[in-house]
């Protein structure tokens, strides 16, 4: 398509754009391990440091997972803690839970991540 031909209409509609944000590319390990956290607590609200303690991943990694999760995806909602941080005599937790499109987008991950990628061939057998 030329300059001259695209339309207003036509600008904007790069279609690896507009797909569903769990459709570009599958969760790292760590984004798995995350999220297989809130699979076994569907219901419970889950701090990073709650995370921290069932994955045994680092503050430095859980963090920018959750907030990708929850900004770009919708995968989570977070919720801050009620309180007055000098009551309680530190900052206010987030907790965090999975939403339903987090849960249809692992669910997703997982059938994908169970198929064999042979690409319709079958697998090398040893010779001998």
């Amino acid at each position: 398509m030329n300059k001259e031909s695209c339309t207003s209409e036509d600008k904007g509609k790069d279609e690896s754009l507009t797909q569903k944000p769990e459709t570009k590319k599958l969760p790292t390990t760590q984004g798995l391990m995350i999220l297989e956290c809130f699979l076994y607590n569907t219901s419970t609200p889950l701090s990073g440091a709650d995370i921290a303690r069932q994955t045994g991943l680092l503050s430095g990694t859980i963090y920018p997972i959750l907030k990708r999760y929850e900004k770009n995806y919708r995968w989570l909602k977070s919720n801050k803690e009620k309180g007055d941080p000098k009551t309680l005599g530190r900052p206010l937790k987030t907790f965090y839970l999975i939403t339903q499109d987090g849960e249809a987008a692992f669910s997703k991950v997982k059938e994908k991540l169970s198929r064999p990628k042979l690409h319709g061939k079958e697998p090398l057998l040893p010779s001998g």
